[in-house]
């Protein structure tokens, strides 16, 4: 959400966001699923909730957006961690 935020609300270019998973271990962890999976392999059934598990880097050019307004963005959407630099 905080993304598409910067993008239709402040007009960031979605090139200068950058999202990452902060371990080796994806958000939605290690398994093969999905639009993961190769073609012709069947899916596996889906449950009731995502499996998201780990954190999350959103990152983005400095100077794309003011720095207030990124903090409040990422707070808005409970983001931890927000750093500048």
């Amino acid at each position: 959400m905080a993304v598409e935020r910067f993008v239709q609300g402040h007009g960031v270019d979605r090139d200068a966001i950058r999202i990452v998973p902060v371990s080796a271990e994806n958000s939605a962890g290690v398994e093969v699923a999905g639009a993961d999976a190769k073609l012709g392999e069947p899916t596996p059934p889906s449950g009731d909730e995502a499996a998201l598990a780990g954190r999350i880097e959103v990152s983005l050019d400095r100077y794309e957006t003011e720095v207030q307004t990124a903090r409040e963005i990422f707070k808005e959407f409970k983001a931890t961690d927000i750093n500048v630099g």
